[in-house]
């Protein structure tokens, strides 16, 4: 679903025999260990901005379509 890009979008599947979930498990594991981070929970006002900025901002139509 790209709308707009100077190249083409190549699949990971081409690159490795990994599964998503593999992908997706090696890319945290990665990023964990580079950058000390940590797993952890969202409070209750991270969700309650991340839904005020769904409602305000990109849920907006001239978010959506901004490539169009």
């Amino acid at each position: 679903g790209v709308r707009s890009a100077e190249k083409a979008v190549s699949p990971l599947s081409w690159f490795t025999p990994l599964s998503c979930n593999e992908v997706a498990a090696r890319m945290q594991s990665h990023f964990t260990r580079e950058f000390q981070a940590t797993v952890g929970e969202l409070t209750s006002r991270e969700i309650a901005t991340a839904r005020h900025l769904v409602a305000s901002k990109y849920s907006n139509e001239a978010w959506i379509n901004r490539l169009a």
